[in-house]
């Protein structure tokens, strides 16, 4: 890649600016070469010295967004029959709105995922959407 890159900028550079030809003699050594000026060199360029390094300039791009930490919201207070719903006691200092999606990690089983559905603090209800639950286990958003 770089012998290619090198390989053009000198390409474009003898395009670009060479106002001078070298004719060589027939038998091809340089002893007899004789320069002439190019007829097109008294007139000015007509765009500006185009740099080719910038084809393979990297655009910078932002950094990815920064992953928070799970945030605790509550523990599970109790569990419905059928398992769809709980009643969540909600962690001091933190307030759920209705729609929120929580968590539930746990080393037992496969993480829970639950969707608030009516929120009364300090308690709220979930509908367990995804997994499966049990009394004491930490919510987290």
């Amino acid at each position: 890649m770089i012998q290619s890159r090198g390989l053009m900028m000198v390409a474009l550079w003898c395009l670009t600016s060479c106002a001078t030809t070298v004719h060589r003699s027939s038998s091809g050594n340089a002893e007899g070469a004789q320069v002439s000026q190019n007829t097109n060199a008294s007139k000015p360029h007509a765009a500006p010295f185009w740099a080719p390094w910038r084809i393979f300039s990297s655009k910078k791009t932002p950094p990815p967004p920064k992953a928070f930490a799970l945030q605790e919201v509550g523990t599970i207070q109790s569990v419905s029959a059928d398992g769809s719903y709980v009643i969540v006691q909600l962690a001091p200092g933190t307030l759920v709105h209705t729609g929120d999606t929580l968590i539930i990690t746990s080393k037992d089983h496969a993480p829970s995922r639950l969707k608030a559905a009516e929120v009364q603090p300090p308690c709220f209800a979930a509908e367990v959407e995804e997994g499966s639950v049990a009394t004491g286990e930490i919510v987290k958003r």
